[in-house]
């Protein structure tokens, strides 16, 4: 009979279970999330359920949207992305009466792109303006720079 070597993770992982036990158990006597992770609950980028997250990826595989080097998280995000404009989609065909209420592929990609543009504007916005922010800052510490160079006599 031998014995099994001693694994440093498995160990590891059972005293952090210890450890975080007590805590676990005092929020979950609470009627809270066993850990403030579970009770931020998942990014609103993903899907719960992997059999939904199988059929978007595949209806964005078929659209063709992926671009050529794009990761599996990247895959992911944009899949969410797809399955919330052909949501809008529905929603706007169920309310013009000049269609049968069935988005078609194409009304799903415009839906898409025009919400891509409109999240790429936003996020462009928000990196200039911390662009904005950074050369303020460096023209500070310039500026700081030079002074302490002045008192210290070394211009």
């Amino acid at each position: 009979m031998t014995a099994e070597p001693f694994d440093r993770a498995a160990a590891g992982r059972a005293a952090i279970e210890r450890r975080w036990a007590p805590y676990r158990a005092t929020r979950i006597a609470q009627g809270l999330a066993p850990t403030k992770q579970a009770e931020r609950g998942t990014k609103p980028d993903r899907f719960d359920d992997p059999e939904v997250e199988a059929f978007w990826m595949g209806r964005a595989e078929e659209m063709g949207i992926y671009p050529a080097n794009a990761g599996r998280t990247q895959k992911r995000r944009i899949a969410h992305r797809l399955a919330e404009a052909e949501t809008k989609a529905i929603i706007e065909a169920a309310g013009d009466t000049t269609t049968t209420g069935v988005p078609s592929d194409a009304d799903t990609l415009i839906a898409y792109h025009e919400q891509e543009i409109a999240r790429l504007t936003a996020q462009r916005s928000a990196e200039l303006r911390r662009a904005a922010e950074h050369a303020r800052l460096i023209a500070d510490h310039e500026t700081a720079l030079v002074e302490a160079i002045r008192r210290e006599g070394r211009a």
